[in-house]
């Protein structure tokens, strides 16, 4: 055993000075790959085609709408518009009213004015579906 310790250590030495050699080192280069870091305008298109396959999210498609569609919404909204001037000016316009309501198709708009602290309460009522909403406008709101 003592023999195969001896052998051993002497290859060990052998090795660390016949064999060994100096080291050599280099200042390490960082080259970028993407063009867009000031890589080479040459990767772009390879690059982007291996993003392109590895891109697992299908893109939403917005159904166009068409013109018919395009006017009815224009026409709600210039309506719905006029309906909500007519309530602000209702609510503080010149001739203000502390309650009163607007029907609209089948929605109801209703006001409330609380005589202790002056908020006003704007709800909308759906008659159809019974869906309501609630804004409580605060004291120091418009017109006040």
């Amino acid at each position: 055993m003592k023999k195969l310790y001896g052998a051993l250590g002497v290859m060990v030495l052998l090795n660390l000075f016949l064999f060994d050699s100096p080291s050599i080192a280099t200042q390490m280069n960082y080259t970028p790959v993407n063009p867009t870091f000031g890589g080479s305008p040459f990767n772009g298109a390879s690059l982007l085609s291996e993003a392109n396959a590895n891109n697992h999210f299908a893109p939403q498609t917005a159904s166009p709408l068409d013109a018919q569609q395009n006017f009815a919404n224009t026409i709600q909204n210039a309506v719905l518009g006029q309906v909500s001037s007519q309530i602000a000016s209702s609510i503080y316009g010149a001739n203000s009213q502390l309650t009163g309501s607007i029907t609209v198709g089948s929605v109801i708009y209703s006001w409330t004015t609380d005589a202790g602290t002056g908020e006003r309460t704007l709800t909308t009522t759906n008659t159809i579906t019974g869906q309501q909403l609630t804004i409580t406008i605060p004291v120091s709101g418009v017109g006040r």
